[in-house]
């Protein structure tokens, strides 16, 4: 389990420091502490542009909550787990940052869980399916019809963002023998759960990251952001495949 131990949001006078960045860019992950609402939005707009959402108030904000009724797509308004995935699989451009803040903590369960993309890709080369080959075979296929998207997308010379999903809606899909067995186990083993408590939370990469949670009792209450990155931002999203190899049209 992940901790506050190396926490990422400095304040001093009530303002956040310039270094919560910089952490960001070691990582595409900014663990967060004792923050109110507008302190991460503070910071969120240090990073981005706040986006629109259907879920979304006139500011952008997205309260994540139990609700009565649920429609298609909603299931994030529940108090069911939440399979690992990034958001927005389906866009021609998703979100470059997610950003979800602890209004108020589950009364049991609820954690949420992180998988480091980057960590599954290697995993995979690992196992001897090789990058080339994952990024050509692997694709998410929408249960109800609609564009057929890569998993992993190369998005720079050997720099890939990673596109998932696994549920009612889509799913990983490969002709290669084994592949999607392998890559659901790999993002199975490099899952990381994380205990929230009211003012923390986290802001991810979702070219590199992961998100769900574990199923929960209580009122549980999250404000989430989505935003892209500002166009004068230095940070590359995704992350890099691992060194031991790189596809030969990747290279730079």
């Amino acid at each position: 389990m992940l901790t506050f131990s190396d926490v990422g949001l400095l304040k001093e006078g009530g303002r956040i420091e310039i270094s919560a960045i910089d952490l960001f860019h070691l990582r595409g992950l900014l663990l967060i502490t004792d923050a109110t609402t507008a302190d991460v939005r503070h910071l969120v707009d240090q990073f981005g542009l706040v986006t629109e959402h259907p879920h979304a108030a006139r500011d952008g904000a997205t309260m994540i909550h139990p609700r009565p009724k649920i429609g298609v797509n909603e299931r994030g308004f529940t108090r069911r787990h939440l399979d690992p995935h990034t958001d927005g699989t389906a866009a021609d451009r998703p979100a470059d940052l997610v950003s979800l803040h602890c209004l108020r903590p589950a009364e049991t369960g609820g954690e949420a869980v992180l998988v480091d993309g980057r960590r599954v890709l290697a995993r995979l080369n690992e196992q001897g399916f090789g990058v080339r080959a994952v990024r050509d075979s692997v694709r998410l296929v929408y249960h109800r019809g609609g564009a057929v998207r890569s998993v992993f997308e190369a998005v720079a010379p050997a720099r890939y963002r990673i596109r998932y999903r696994d549920d009612e809606l889509a799913a990983p899909h490969s002709e290669l023998p084994g592949l999607v067995g392998a890559l659901r186990a790999a993002v199975a083993h490099c899952a990381v759960s994380l205990r929230l408590r009211a003012g923390q939370g986290y802001i991810v990469d979702n070219g590199r990251w992961l998100h769900g949670r574990v199923a929960f009792s209580g009122e549980r209450r999250m404000l989430r952001y989505l935003a892209v990155l500002r166009p004068e931002s230095a940070y590359v999203p995704g992350f890099t495949v691992p060194s031991d190899e790189v596809a030969p049209d990747d290279a730079s």
